[in-house]
Order: structure tokens, then C-alpha cells, then sequence
């Protein structure tokens, strides 16, 4: 496990080089899953060190595609995990929410404005840099039913100031 796990830094790493290489002022970054034990354990990515040295990352986008009541990793809990991992100042937090949920999990079609929450949550978050959606296009279908769903979701998310 340790040699893949070396293997896999050594790799961020040397993409990060050859970045910074090309052009200083790129940014380079990792969207990760959100589960940052399942990152360690099956995934073999040390998200711990990409967030707290230097020489892996500029930002970090965990996918955190939960709602609130998820039984296995609520959004909160997560997105704070994440909050703490960040050692490396330099290192932004980016939040992922998963917009294309809206049409397809309970919590997020009964919740017209459960990606609003979120933004406000994370915002609270000491390393919090920001927020992308997955998949942006989600929330701009061209089903009409869907279209229902999803404009009172854009709705809500322009209260907080964002979209």
C-alpha cells in the first residue's frame, strides 16, 4: 500500500512540477471523492499531504455529493473534515456539490434548496476558497419537469450570492 501511495504522490508531484515549469501562475489541482478515508484506503491518493505540504496542489475540489442526512457521511461532517485538512495555507478549498442530484436523490428533490445550504455551510468553513458544481449542466435541463426543480434550486442558490 505504501509503495502505491508513494507511487501516486510521486506522480502529483511531477505533474505539479511540470506545471509550475510551463507557467508559475497556473493553477494545478485534484478533485478528489469526498470520502477522504476511501481516497487512502482504495484510491492510494494521500490528500492529507496534498492538502499540508508543498509541491502538490494550488486547490483541492473533494467531491462532497452528500445531502445532510446521509447515514454514511453527512455533507457537514465531510465538508468539515476536509476544512481540517488543509495544513498548507497556500492550498485552496473548493467545495464539489453534486447538482446533478436534484433530479435523482430523495434529499435533493424534496429539498428546493438543499445546494443553497450547502453554499452557506461551506462559506463557514476556515479554508473555504469557493464552490463548483457537478455537474453544472444539471441545473439548466430541458425537461420541463426537471426545469421546475431546478430553477427553484437556482433560486435559492441566488440568495446566497452565487450560481
Amino acid at each position: 500500500k505504501k509503495w502505491r501511495t508513494d507511487n501516486i504522490d510521486k506522480l502529483v508531484s511531477s505533474v505539479y512540477k511540470t506545471v509550475k515549469d510551463h507557467d508559475d501562475s497556473i493553477l494545478f489541482g485534484i478533485s478528489p471523492q469526498g470520502n477522504i478515508d476511501n481516497n487512502y484506503e482504495h484510491m492510494y491518493a494521500d490528500v492529507g499531504k496534498w492538502c499540508s505540504d508543498s509541491g502538490y496542489i494550488d486547490y483541492i475540489v473533494p467531491q462532497i455529493y452528500f445531502g445532510f442526512e446521509n447515514s454514511i457521511l453527512p455533507f457537514e461532517e465531510c465538508s468539515e473534515s476536509w476544512d481540517l485538512l488543509i495544513k498548507n495555507k497556500s492550498v485552496s478549498l473548493v467545495i464539489g456539490l453534486g447538482a446533478y442530484k436534484i433530479h435523482s436523490e430523495d434529499e435533493f428533490i424534496n429539498k428546493s434548496d438543499i445546494l443553497a445550504l450547502q453554499i452557506i455551510r461551506s462559506k463557514k468553513l476556515s479554508n473555504y476558497s469557493g464552490y463548483a458544481y457537478y455537474n453544472y449542466i444539471s441545473l439548466f435541463p430541458s425537461d420541463s419537469d426537471k426545469a421546475v426543480v431546478s430553477n427553484k434550486q437556482i433560486d435559492n442558490i441566488k440568495k446566497t450570492g452565487g450560481i
